[in-house]
């Protein structure tokens, strides 16, 4: 879920407040906000590229414009999840 935000703040300029306020929500009810360190980057994408919403080998994602109000991201380039995802 941060992962998605912090994209979105890339991708559709979410404020950095909203991903923050997820943050400490989640961290509140013990819940992840962060990948495990020994977690390869290259083996998440290998897993995030078999998903049901891509097409045609193109990342796709369901991301925040504003609390509560998502939107289908289309063609999210693979250098830029790697940058998120590190």
């Amino acid at each position: 879920m941060i992962y998605e935000s912090r994209l979105a703040e890339r991708v559709l300029d979410l404020p950095q407040s909203m991903t923050h306020r997820q943050l400490e929500l989640l961290e509140k009810f013990h819940l992840p906000t962060r990948r495990h360190s020994h977690w390869d980057v290259e083996a998440l994408l290998e897993v995030m590229y078999r998903d049901k919403k891509n097409l045609s080998g193109q990342f796709r994602f369901m991301l925040p414009k504003t609390l509560g109000d998502m939107t289908l991201v289309d063609q999210v380039p693979r250098d830029l999840l790697v940058d998120v995802l590190q």
